[in-house]
């Protein structure tokens, strides 16, 4: 599988930090904030049909589950979904980032 390279500006508002301020100490995030980031990796559509996912024959199948190995300070690891039309879209723009501004130690699937 080819490696792929998106640039990513992300913004996040303050509204929603208070679940999670504490994962961010000693930083305050409460008014906001914004980044960017050049990541690289494999798309996710092509890890999935390697696996032997048909998208032809996928009926009910409605979103693509995530579960990272860490987790928060009460042992819940972390979670998130995306819907099978985002992971498999034509754009081509999930991908599994196994390096984060040319640096792995930053990101890992």
């Amino acid at each position: 599988m080819s490696s792929h390279c998106l640039i990513v500006v992300w913004q996040q508002d303050g509204i929603s930090t208070d679940s999670c301020c504490h994962l961010f100490q000693p930083c305050d995030v409460s008014t906001g904030a914004i980044g960017s980031a050049e990541w690289s990796g494999v798309k996710l559509r092509d890890v999935l049909r390697y696996a032997g996912f048909d998208e032809d024959s996928s009926d009910g199948v409605a979103h693509v589950q995530f579960e990272g190995l860490d987790s928060d300070i009460s042992g819940t690891c972390y979670g998130a979904s995306i819907p099978i039309d985002k992971a498999m879209g034509s754009h081509g723009d999930v991908i599994l980032a196994f390096s984060m501004n040319r640096r792995s130690e930053h990101a890992a699937p």
